[in-house]
């Protein structure tokens, strides 16, 4: 009687098989890896459309568009806005209720007060303090998957140690970012959010399809300033003090501002003064999602055309101009009325 033979694989067809599996998989991750990357920012497309609508929500019933800083409270109304220190609410705040946030603004309940004011409100501060370090999804880019709630520079007596953070950011100036410009006379920076006048979508002589007025941010350790510090990402409820915006040493309005000063994905670790802390950033390779006025999202590369991205040009222009200055596609996608329209194809 003869043994069956025992069927088996060699080790040399195992060697095989597996060298096989592992070949597939270095194949197939890559394309999972764009699939995810695609439908994360689908949904933060997503996201910064209802950011937009919003947005046109709020204009539509107040006839226009928020403040990017709000510097309305009564005990600042009067004060040079670069010596603020308080922390202080932002569009965002403005918008909750826009958003299905009404509970939050009905407990922030901004009003005549500055957001420290609130946080130290006696009856309500404590509830205020827990709305502020609460984050909201719509604000937030699934492609950033750092911490939600950040640790930041406060006001003095302030009893906020800690709020909850964005990826999205509104579009102050073509240069830094600006409530007002404290040398000389007052002129409102060149985008659709500030703190002197607030924008109405009508008035966009470019169009309302051929300005960006939001943008994202990510939350990263590239991000530093001077002293090479974390400067984080951007404040989800407004904004820490003013300050001048050459001095980040206290944040100021770029945590809820951007400019085209700061370029996209542009990340500074040199002391020449830090602009990049202004700009936008993602995690989406190669460039950022950017909304326009008309509601619309579209992708912009980060090699955009801009008068920074030339040497010699990092520092800010004089605003407004004492002389021409050849401005970029990305700085005439900022200002809502240069007069300049720009084509799809200078930036996608």
């Amino acid at each position: 009687m003869t043994r069956s033979r025992r069927n088996a694989f060699t080790l040399v067809e195992l060697l095989v098989v597996i060298a096989i599996i592992g070949i597939l998989i270095g194949m197939l991750l890559p394309a999972v890896q764009q699939v995810r990357e695609a439908a994360r920012r689908t949904l933060c497309m997503n996201n910064i459309r209802q950011i937009t609508l919003a947005a046109h929500n709020y204009e539509s019933a107040h006839q226009e568009l928020p403040f990017g800083v709000d510097l309305q409270a009564d005990s600042v109304q009067n004060v040079d806005p670069y010596t603020i220190t308080d922390e202080l609410f932002g569009w965002q705040t403005d918008l909750l209720n826009f958003m299905e946030q009404n509970n939050a603004y009905d407990v922030l309940d901004p009003g005549p007060f500055t957001m420290l004011e609130r946080a130290n409100d006696t009856v309500d501060g404590t509830a205020v303090i827990t709305v502020l370090q609460t984050s909201i999804p719509g604000l937030q880019c699934p492609s950033d998957t750092t911490t939600e709630v950040l640790n930041r520079y406060r006001a003095a007596n302030s009893p906020i140690n800690s709020i909850a953070k964005t990826n999205y950011v509104a579009a102050n100036n073509i240069g830094v970012v600006h409530t007002v410009r404290h040398s000389g006379t007052n002129v409102q920076p060149r985008g659709s959010f500030n703190s002197l006048t607030q924008v109405l979508l009508a008035a966009m002589k470019d169009g309302t399809s051929n300005t960006i007025i939001f943008s994202e941010r990510l939350t990263d350790g590239r991000r530093l300033k001077d002293n090479l510090d974390l400067n984080e990402g951007a404040l989800q409820f407004g904004c820490v003090g003013i300050n001048d915006p050459q001095d980040l040493t206290t944040r100021g309005a770029h945590d809820c501002l951007f400019a085209c000063g700061g370029l996209i994905n542009y990340f500074n670790d040199q002391n020449d003064g830090n602009v990049g802390t202004h700009g936008v950033s993602s995690g989406h390779p190669g460039g950022i999602v950017a909304a326009f006025g008309d509601g619309g999202a579209k992708f912009i590369r980060e090699e955009i055309q801009s008068y920074y991205l030339v040497p010699g040009n990092f520092s800010v222009p004089p605003i407004p101009p004492t002389q021409t200055i050849d401005f970029g596609v990305y700085e005439r996608l900022i200002d809502p009325a240069d007069g300049e329209v720009v084509s799809a194809e200078d930036y996608n």
